[in-house]
């Protein structure tokens, strides 16, 4: 291994052992690099770094020549990263203690777009860009990032984003401690992946937030539309032309539950099936409490999770229905209405001369009246 190449490498070891921000003497560090710095290599460089003075060490130890040539590798990779800003020096020659200094403070400013260098990007697949374009109308929270010389770090995205609205300038924020490729490459990486999604829990609480605040304005997006119907049809009727207003746009005719739920990066259906777990493991802890409290994790499927929730749902044992109370037998009798009489037997009919006729038979007609014979002559009277 050649000298600059080796003093590079010990010196990128020796960042790694600062850290932790603490100071540290280049003795200490150098003991911690036998894993990338032979006693051979130590030597070879110490030999070649004393130049006509290497007589002074010549005798020394083995261990200690090799302690020597690794701390004279860091003495001279450090001196450049102290020059840059990378390292803070403290001490006196010979006795100089090293640890990382904070980067610099980026500066904010707005910047022009044709500007901005954009270089080599790793991503390709830029995404849905309205989608970006119409959520930095109303702000951009995140400036993009730019080294100095206005070349582009991070915010690819947002910057094509801004050239499709039409953007001549956009906010940024210029980083002076990115400056080699390696920077440029980590962090566009870290700028990419290093971050945290909501969990589906997460998401709905803040759905739940978000939602009435988008009902209210999608309520303010309705009396604008009436009144622009108004204006419209009174225009019309008035044959000025000139007077109609401009019709909403089909972004304002979306629904408020899917805004809400595109502010925090899921489908409405999504919400309402976390929702729905949630309510069920609300009422039913025993059956439904361990799906909502996966709901909570990183990896957590809410599909996945809404399947098995349904499944519970229908194949668990309910308990059994009562059966109905026997219906009353129209025979007998209720609680309150005394028992029929017993049918009783067939009697023979009454008599004719009977007091009492006989139920169910007509009454008889009665007899004609009889005239009066004179017993003398036997002629009618």
């Amino acid at each position: 291994m050649r000298g600059p190449r080796l003093r590079h490498d010990a010196a990128r070891k020796g960042l790694g052992l600062l850290s932790d921000g603490q100071w540290h003497t280049l003795s200490s560090l150098a003991s911690r690099l036998y894993d990338l710095v032979t006693d051979d290599q130590a030597i070879d460089f110490l030999m070649k770094g004393m130049g006509s003075r290497r007589n002074e060490v010549a005798g020394l130890p083995v261990a200690e020549k090799a302690r020597r040539g690794r701390t004279m590798m860091l003495s001279n990779a450090f001196s450049g990263y102290v020059k840059n800003g990378r390292v803070e020096q403290r001490g006196e020659k010979g006795r100089y203690e090293y640890r990382l200094a904070p980067p610099p403070a980026p500066e904010f400013r707005l910047v022009r777009i044709d500007e901005i260098v954009v270089g080599e990007r790793a991503r390709k697949s830029l995404g849905d860009i309205q989608k970006l374009a119409e959520s930095m109308k109303a702000r951009l929270i995140h400036p993009i990032a730019l080294a100095d010389g206005n070349v582009l770090v991070a915010g690819f995205r947002r910057l094509e984003a801004a050239k499709l609205l039409g953007w001549t300038k956009i906010p940024a924020t210029i980083h002076p401690s990115i400056r080699d490729a390696l920077a440029f490459r980590t962090t566009e990486y870290e700028e990419n992946v290093c971050r945290k999604r909501f969990t589906p829990a997460e998401a709905r609480a803040l759905y739940e937030q978000i939602l009435p605040l988008e009902k209210d304005r999608a309520k303010g997006r309705k009396r604008e539309g009436q009144r622009h119907g108004a204006a419209t049809t009174n225009a019309k009727k008035k044959g000025d032309s000139l007077g109609a207003t401009v019709a909403p746009s089909d972004s304002d005719k979306v629904k408020a539950r899917d805004l809400a739920a595109q502010a925090v990066g899921y489908s409405h259906e999504a919400m309402r099936q976390v929702g729905e777990i949630q309510e069920a493991a609300r009422k039913e802890p025993e059956r439904f409490g361990h799906l909502a409290a996966q709901l909570d994790g990183d990896e957590a499927s809410i599909r996945g999770l809404f399947e098995q929730y349904k499944a519970i749902r229908e194949d668990w044992p309910r308990p059994p229905e009562e059966a109905p109370p026997p219906e009353p037998v129209e025979d007998e009798a209720g609680p309150d209405e005394p028992a029929d009489e017993p049918e009783a037997k067939d009697t023979p009919a009454l008599p004719c001369d009977a007091d009492e006729e006989p139920k169910g038979t007509p009454p008889l007609p009665a007899p004609a009246p009889q005239p009066q014979i004179c017993p003398t002559c036997k002629r009618p009277l």
